[in-house]
């Protein structure tokens, strides 16, 4: 009280922090907290950019050449939606600009996607962004595997693996006409297929570079056909 301060409206300093994400293995499944308030606290924020405040979430490019986050909810009335990024350097440099962007609604599953084909980054990070409702959710890393061109396999699909990725490359000599099909058991299903084009680089089931997709169920069998003017790799 000897001394009179000079400002008395510079007491409060505010800034955005970012924590290590958590990192998920190839195939895991985990499940998280529900994340926080989107725009919490950014009215005390006194600098520096806003980002969006998620979930923080890392995949490293191990594995197979294409990879995907998925994440859900069990409860359909909560909207988690999640977004790419490139992997954080420090603790104000990360989870800023998005690479993709899956904003599905509440009770339909989000992923982001990313052919390392095309794209030469080590790691990458994905934001779990709450949109509506409150909710713990759960996240899987799908890494792919190669199959050959012309080949048939049957995979099965485990509890809470919502989506697997393959791959398949096509020679000069195969270019031209080309279908892609998907069946399931009786029982299951249904399930969609989709096919993404060889110079896909970041994206989401829905967005970015694709030939198509479709549904199958019961008896029917979801196709994807097309005219290929090129080869190379392409993922399913």
């Amino acid at each position: 009280d000897l001394v009179a301060e000079v400002l008395e409206n510079n007491n409060e300093f505010g800034r955005q922090f970012i924590w290590t994400p958590a990192v998920i293995a190839p195939e895991a499944v985990v499940t998280r907290a529900a994340p926080p308030a989107a725009t919490g606290g950014w009215g005390e924020v006194t600098s520096g950019a806003l980002w969006y405040n998620c979930d923080g979430l890392q995949i490293s490019s191990s594995g197979g050449w294409w990879h995907a986050v998925s994440i859900w909810t069990d409860d359909d009335a909560v909207d988690v939606d999640c977004r790419l990024h490139a992997a954080t350097t420090g603790a104000e440099d990360g989870f800023g600009t998005s690479l993709a962007f899956s904003g599905n609604g509440p009770g339909i599953l989000d992923a982001v996607v990313v052919n390392r084909n095309n794209v030469s980054d080590a790691a990458w990070d994905v934001g779990a962004l709450r949109f509506s409702g409150e909710s713990s959710f759960k996240s899987h890393h799908a890494s792919s595997q190669i199959m050959a061109f012309g080949d048939s396999i049957t995979v099965a699909m485990g509890n809470d693996v919502p989506l697997l990725l393959r791959e398949f490359f096509v020679a000069p000599e195969n270019v031209g006409p080309v279908s892609v099909t998907a069946s399931v058991d009786g029982l299951a299903g249904p399930v969609r297929l989709v096919v993404l084009n060889s110079d896909f680089n970041h994206g989401t089931l829905t967005a970015g570079s694709q030939i198509g997709s479709g549904w199958a169920t019961g008896s029917a069998t979801a196709r994807v056909s097309t005219d290929l003017t090129v080869g190379g790799w392409f993922g399913i």
